[in-house]
């Protein structure tokens, strides 16, 4: 009988480069909190790296398959949708004419997602060194591919939504 690796052991043997992105990703999150000025040209900077990440992972674990990419734009897509017509998240940012400047409430949901990202990247990493077999089951794939789409959808149609209060500050 093989033993399973507890908690502890997978944690230790995590290589450090994991920690050091996880150390980032912590990092941009807690500067989430707080209200901000933003530069247009940096307003895509960390859901575009985020999206870069969630699809390091699926190709990664499964490889660009319709079976793979199909979920994950799919759950993109949900999430974009969900955030226009529901969420509508964030709700009040604004954008200053004279400093050139979103202004964005500080708020902890893109730390959140950004953690769930990482999360499931890390899982998907732990999975393939324990369980390799797991990661050929389709409804894993299917399922690990959707979160990631809808993750980083929610994180793109955030930074979307602040980018149309430029266009609501012009049309004011």
């Amino acid at each position: 009988i093989l033993m399973q690796p507890s908690l502890a052991d997978i944690l230790t043997r995590t290589p450090p480069q994991i920690w050091a992105i996880l150390a980032v990703i912590v990092a941009l999150g807690l500067m989430q909190l707080r209200a901000r000025a933003v530069k247009e040209a940096n307003l895509m900077i960390m859901p575009m790296a985020m999206i870069g990440l969630s699809l390091y992972t699926v190709y990664s674990n499964f490889g660009f398959i319709g079976q793979t990419i199909g979920p994950w734009f799919a759950g993109f897509g949900i999430a974009f949708a969900v955030n226009a017509v529901l969420l509508k998240s964030p709700s009040n940012a604004t954008f200053d004419q004279q400093t050139q400047k979103f202004l964005v409430p500080g708020s902890a949901i893109p730390l959140l997602i950004m953690l769930a990202i990482f999360a499931t990247n890390y899982a998907m990493g732990v999975t393939r060194a324990i369980q390799p077999e797991r990661l050929a089951d389709s409804d894993v794939r299917i399922k690990a591919c959707a979160i990631l789409g809808l993750l980083s959808g929610l994180l793109f149609a955030r930074a979307i939504r602040i980018g149309k209060a430029k266009k609501r500050a012009h049309a004011a």
